[in-house]
Formats: structure tokens, sequence, C-alpha cells
């Protein structure tokens, strides 16, 4: 008897505490977008001034901030010139930061409507310059430019 009252209850309670979880996908970047450098920098500068800089950064260049995120210990940061016109280049631009023991690990691209390197070197120079974030960069590659962190969109 007390099997079959305790069995239901037992049922419901393991059944109403398994939660699915969804996969993480990481999405394609858009077909015209190019990253600013081969690998992630790295900087002292925490994560959320990171995404500060870069945001003003985007904003001075007359980008709109799009879309910009916190999820732990990654942000990100996405802005659009809100126009089609080849002329505003970049035409976009993101920054993806993430936290790694005591530095930050960051990454830029652009969206450029000429995805040539006179029009990808310069749009990503000035970027930089606005946002004024000290970093450095490894010589070789050493695989951090593979992760799906890059990839994701908040």
């Amino acid at each position: 008897m007390r099997l079959l009252v305790l069995g239901p209850i037992l049922a419901a309670f393991v059944g109403g505490c398994y939660h699915a979880t969804p996969p993480k996908v990481a999405a394609a970047p858009a077909a015209n977008e190019r990253y600013c450098w081969w690998t992630a920098f790295r900087t002292a500068v925490p994560v959320d001034t990171v995404a500060a800089r870069y945001r003003q950064a985007y904003s001075s260049l007359g980008l709109t901030i799009s879309g910009g995120s916190r999820l732990g210990d990654t942000a990100w940061v996405n802005a659009s010139s809100g126009t089609a016109d080849p002329r505003h280049e970049p035409a976009g631009a993101r920054m993806v930061a993430y936290r790694v023991a005591d530095s930050t690990h960051f990454r830029t691209y652009v969206v450029v409507f000429d995805s040539s390197l006179s029009t990808i070197v310069p749009s990503c120079q000035q970027i930089s310059q606005k946002a004024a974030v000290s970093a450095i960069a490894p010589r070789e590659l050493d695989g951090e430019e593979k992760l799906a962190v890059w990839r994701r969109r908040p």
C-alpha cells in the first residue's frame, strides 16, 4: 500500500526536477563579417570595461549599438550603421570578450561592404584607436581563435 502511494509522488518529483538543456548553437557570421586580428587579444582590463570602451568607440564612429549583453564571464557588443550605403565603412562591428583567470581575452569583427584589406584594416584601426584598450596578442596561433565563444551571438 505504501509503495502505491509513494510511487506516483516519487515519479512526479523526479520527473519534475528534470529540465532538458537546450543545445548551445554558434551562429554563423555574416557573409561580409571579417575578424580584425587573427587571434584574441589579452588585457588586464576587466570585461565590463573592455565592453564599455568598445560601445563608446562604436558610437563615436557613428555606429548604433544594436545589441550588447553580458552572460557569466562573457560580454558582447554589437553595432551597425543602420544604412546600406557602401560609403559608410564599417557597416557594422562587434566585440566579444571573456575572462580567463586574471586577464580578459577579446576579439573584434567588422562588417564591411568591400572585403578587401584596404577597407578592413583602416576600419579595425579606427575602432581600436577609439577603444584604447591596451592589449597584447600571441605571436603564434594557439587554438583559441577556433573557440565557439567567438561565433556565439547574445
